[in-house]
């Protein structure tokens, strides 16, 4: 049987967290996350990493001049995850600046 899931869980898992952070953060594993949220009616998405939606507020911060790695560390990514999540929203980067 599976427990029931709570609410924060499902809220968790739409806001980017994977199956296996939702089961650790609840104490479930894998397997038993993944069969309590499809049975919430949740849709799992496809192995791999999502990348949550930019706010509005990030993408002016960058176009304001702010570095990606500032911005990211701003919201708690780092870089990488940052200049995705800004690459998804439709954002040009800049070109790197070089250190001379």
């Amino acid at each position: 049987m599976v427990p029931q899931c709570p609410p924060g869980m499902v809220a968790m898992y739409r806001n980017g967290a994977s199956v296996r952070q939702v089961g650790d953060k609840y104490g479930h594993s894998f397997h038993q996350a993944r069969r309590m949220l499809i049975q919430t009616g949740v849709t799992i998405r496809p192995g791999g990493r999502s990348v949550p939606e930019c706010p509005p507020d990030m993408i002016a911060m960058y176009e304001n001049g702010a570095s990606i790695r500032k911005v990211g560390k701003r919201y708690g990514h780092k870089y990488t995850r940052a200049r995705h999540m800004l690459l998804q929203a439709g954002v040009t980067l800049r070109p790197p600046k070089l250190n001379a």
